[in-house]
């Protein structure tokens, strides 16, 4: 028996999956991160991890990584040359030999865009925009930080959130619904604790994902700062696309995926207005844009990338692994 085997390695969790080369599933392994970007001792940490977690999936299948037809490794922190490099360079001493090593947005895209092709904007726990056009160019946007225009994601607008009540509070801003929301979520007394509880409560994810859902509440109450903050957000991300879209030239029907959690579960209306506003702003005039949010897990796009690459995808099958 030949199999295929794709891994999405995020910041949080990493999931792998095994199948066969006729597309029939085998097993998944869902697991903590395994990012090399997460451990204190960065890639040595990486490694350790990685081959714990590939030894689990595949030893209890009884499954060598020889048995592989085509492996693709879909890992953040995947972002430069260099990185993507010293992580082949740990794959092939854990015995893999035919594999891809990308930035996890690329297998969002595969898995959500019917043709493998278009764009691809993550707005999860972080943010990164991937594209590929019809002839194959790839280039990615985004990744590394406020340099490349990062701001996006979970604990990005946690942060906004946050600043904007301190900025009610101490620098004279906006009144906002945030506020007495915030104040009595996390228990502040009043502002002159607030700067110091401001800290602790962005420590906790758990509490990220609270102040995401706060924001979520306020926008529906035509809350001011609430819509701006996340019409910002939304402006940030359709530059990326837009960048991303010009530079890989693509034309025609092109596919735009929404994936992470703030995409897919976020819901917020004033973001996603922005975000496409400016996407079909900056679009080419031969272009037609084609929105969908991604329901499939994102793994899935990595073992559609190795089938397609140890040559066994067709339409029928993709149709079966995407439902």
């Amino acid at each position: 028996m030949k199999y295929v085997l794709g891994v999405d390695g995020g910041n949080t969790k990493t999931q792998y999956y095994l199948y066969t080369t006729s597309g029939e599933y085998v097993d998944c392994l869902r697991t903590g991160t395994c990012s090399h970007e997460q451990f204190a001792d960065g890639f040595v940490g990486c490694k350790k991890v990685l081959g714990r977690q590939l030894n689990e999936i595949l030893d209890r299948n009884r499954v060598k990584p020889s048995n592989l037809v085509y492996s693709v490794f879909g890992l953040a922190g995947a972002d430069f040359e260099w990185q993507k490099v010293e992580l082949s360079r740990i794959i092939s001493s854990l015995g893999f030999n035919n594999f891809i090593v990308e930035n996890d947005g690329y297998i969002a895209l595969k898995a959500g865009s019917a043709n493998g092709v278009g764009i691809c904007s993550i707005n999860g726990t972080g943010t990164v925009t991937v594209g590929i056009n019809q002839q194959g160019k790839r280039l990615q946007v985004g990744g590394i930080g406020d340099i490349s225009g990062d701001r996006a994601g979970g604990n990005y607008l946690a942060r906004r959130v946050m600043a904007a009540v301190y900025d009610n509070c101490f620098r004279c801003g906006a009144d906002t619904k945030l506020k007495d929301v915030i104040f009595e979520t996390f228990k502040i007394a009043g502002k002159d604790d607030y700067a110091e509880k401001s800290i602790e409560v962005l420590s906790s994810a758990d509490n990220i994902l609270k102040i995401n859902h706060i924001i979520g509440d306020i926008e529906k109450q035509s809350d001011k700062v609430a819509i701006d903050i996340l019409s910002k957000i939304g402006e940030d991300l359709g530059k990326s696309t837009s960048g991303c879209l010009r530079a890989i030239e693509c034309k025609g029907a092109v596919n735009i995926v929404l994936a992470g959690s703030i995409w897919v579960k976020g819901g917020y209306k004033a973001m996603f207005d922005r975000y496409k506003e400016i996407v079909s702003q900056s679009c080419l005039s031969e272009t037609t844009l084609r929105y969908t949010v991604l329901k499939q897990e994102p793994a899935i796009g990595s073992i559609i990338w190795a089938l397609e690459s140890a040559g066994s995808m067709n339409k029928k099958m993709r149709e079966k692994l995407i439902g």
